[in-house]
């Protein structure tokens, strides 16, 4: 079946870094889209790996607007994990739900296109195994909602 120029431009490619890998940062994740230059490719940031990265609240700023439709919204508890191995233990099984730890989230929405799409990336294991998936899902939701409540 055919396809026409419209509906394959439907696709998007956006791009998340990570800090153990070889697309560390927001800088680098840029020059990346920016070497593609193709309309449809993007970069999603991710909150925690944005703080783990060290990128900066003003480097966003210098990102062209339509590369940042969505951001993965999350929190962590103070202190960076030293080792891959506890990077990717938060990143996979630990977070929090926004403003209940230690990033400072609100200059990175605030710095974010305001028609950035926001999804919740909270994994909580341990709160799963005690309390059940749904139980987790209702408190991250709860608390987002008061979080982003308070940015309006």
């Amino acid at each position: 079946m055919g396809h026409t120029r419209n509906e394959q431009s439907l696709l998007s490619v956006l791009l998340e870094f990570f800090p153990w890998t070889t697309v560390p940062d927001l800088e680098t994740a840029a020059k990346v889209v920016s070497a593609a230059s193709r309309p449809n490719v993007g970069i999603l940031i991710d909150t925690l790996h944005f703080d783990r990265s060290d990128s900066s609240v003003s480097q966003i700023g210098s990102i062209p607007t339509h590369w940042l439709p969505m951001t993965h919204l999350c929190d962590a508890p103070a202190g960076k994990p030293t080792t891959i191995e506890g990077l990717l233990h938060t990143a996979r099984a630990e977070r929090l739900p926004p403003g209940e730890g230690r990033i400072d989230i609100a200059p990175i929405l605030k710095a974010m296109p305001s028609d950035t799409q926001i999804a919740l990336e909270v994994p909580m294991q341990q709160m799963a195994g005690l309390e059940g998936a749904e139980a987790v899902a209702r408190h991250v939701h709860d608390v987002a909602v008061r979080f982003l409540a308070q940015l309006a």
